[in-house]
């Protein structure tokens, strides 16, 4: 296994090759029209990427492909190490392998957080701009979107906390 947690590793890829994902069921490009977009939008987001993945997870997948069984799976220690090896070497940030919940992705993560820590009514505060799903996903469990904007100053963000406290108060933020 390859230790990618570190960043050790050198990279060559071709990032100039474009990809047409249109007719390929591609949310981000087939379903513009029933997101309420133009058809024809160039959408610009950052999780789904038009490269071609790696050839190193191309190869690795291969490999899970080739064998020909999907069953259920799960992690051993060296996906734990990995990660808490890449929070550390990137953010100095140490925990252990039992605070870690996995999940299929932020998205799904955000609405477990949003069932578990706050009731249908309750404001959920987030801070924009941020990815549109996290909206539906306050939506959709009946909660009020709280918005605590970001400043854009100087080409950074910073966080308003006088209006973040405010908010917190005057609309009864849960979470």
């Amino acid at each position: 296994m390859k230790d990618y947690s570190k960043g050790t590793f050198s990279m060559s890829y071709d990032f100039d090759s474009v990809i047409n994902r249109r007719n390929t069921n591609s949310l981000k490009y087939d379903f513009a029209a029933e997101r309420g977009k133009p058809a024809n939008i160039l959408p610009m987001w950052v999780a789904d990427m038009d490269f071609p993945a790696p050839p190193e997870v191309l190869e690795d997948l291969q490999k899970i492909i080739a064998h020909g069984i999907f069953g259920y799976t799960d992690v051993k220690k060296e996906y734990y190490e990995a990660v808490i090896n890449w929070f550390s070497y990137r953010f100095g940030f140490e925990f252990c392998p039992e605070d870690i919940v996995k999940t299929p992705g932020v998205v799904c993560a955000l609405a477990q957080a949003v069932e578990a820590f706050s009731q249908p009514g309750d404001g959920v505060l987030i801070q924009t701009p941020v990815y549109y799903p996290f909206y539906e996903v306050i939506r959709e469990n009946g909660r009020k979107i709280v918005k605590n904007p970001l400043i854009y100053e100087n080409r950074e963000y910073t966080i308003d906390f006088t209006d973040f406290e405010n908010k917190i108060v005057d609309k009864a933020v849960k979470l």
